[in-house]
């Protein structure tokens, strides 16, 4: 699909369609949780919801003792017809699964999933409130996470954060520019190195496009924490996956520059190819060593 891309408007309109076709496509591709059972089933149900809720309200009427053995004889019907529908449905998933590789283990994964014990969210409490809609909870993590993340206070002077400004912005920069990303290093990223299994987010040298500088953020509670307390809970920040092999593919181009410019320090471990933390332990006892004797 050949689409120039000459302006950021250009960029931020290729980047909203491809990603509403990545969505509509995963939408279209993922079942409806909410269709739990057949067109067959609903009117079943319905007529059997219906006839616990009117020998319920009965009962709250009159208190007599037949419409409570009414009342409890049809909401153990229902149990059993709604426990059944399920036993049958879960059975008629399992037959089209299998565990073979080639199906990429399709049969392990819902009975994982079956097996996994159901986690009850609890209420979140944050100001002496308790947030218990999915709204609330929503809004208390964002009050949470906003006054906890603060930007640090720049360390650097007026002039010191100037003169870096005027380098960032001069057209003519010291380096040569950055060559052409072709279109077989995308297909390799995208099939060698994105992990299918991991969560996906929410989905130009010169511009980076905004809506893949958002993060859809997940909280998790921490391993022995009270679920009640905001505080127990981690942010986890899921980045759309383009934007991922956006930035792979510009460190892959930028990584030979560093390296030859030597912009950052041989002793810097952190995030580098072929460094190990055991190699900065190495280099930390080799100083020691050296010190010790002189």
């Amino acid at each position: 699909m050949q689409i120039p891309l000459k302006t950021e408007i250009d960029i931020e309109e290729a980047v909203e369609n491809i990603t509403k076709t990545i969505q509509k496509a995963a939408w279209e591709a993922t079942p409806d949780r909410n269709e739990q059972y057949s067109k067959e089933e609903r009117p079943i149900i319905i007529k059997q919801k219906n006839s616990r809720e009117k020998a319920h309200k009965s009962w709250q009427l009159t208190r007599a003792s037949q419409n409570k053995q009414r009342y409890n004889t049809l909401a153990k019907e229902l149990k059993n017809l709604l426990q059944n529908l399920k036993n049958e449905g879960i059975q008629d998933n399992l037959k089209g699964l299998t565990p073979p590789e080639v199906t990429d283990y399709s049969l392990w994964k819902p009975v994982r999933k079956m097996k996994r014990p159901q986690q009850h969210i609890p209420p979140i409490l944050l100001n002496h409130n308790h947030n218990r809609r999915d709204k609330q909870k929503a809004a208390a993590f964002a009050e949470h996470v906003a006054s906890v993340f603060q930007p640090f206070t720049s360390q650097l002077s007026v002039k010191e954060e100037e003169t870096i400004n005027n380098d960032l912005n001069v057209l003519q920069q010291k380096t040569l520019p950055l060559k052409k990303i072709r279109i077989n290093e995308v297909k390799n990223f995208i099939q060698y190195k994105i992990n299918p299994k991991k969560a996906p987010g929410y989905d130009l040298t010169e511009y980076f496009p905004c809506q893949w500088k958002v993060g859809q953020i997940i909280m998790i509670v921490k391993p022995g924490k009270n679920p009640n307390d905001i505080t127990s809970y981690r942010p986890i920040n899921l980045f759309p996956i383009l934007s991922k092999i956006l930035e792979e593919v510009f460190l892959k181009l930028l990584t030979p520059i560093i390296d030859e410019s030597k912009l950052m320090p041989s002793y810097l471990f952190a995030f580098r190819k072929e460094q190990r933390t055991i190699e900065q332990a190495h280099r930390l006892v080799y100083k020691i060593k050296n010190g010790l004797e002189k």
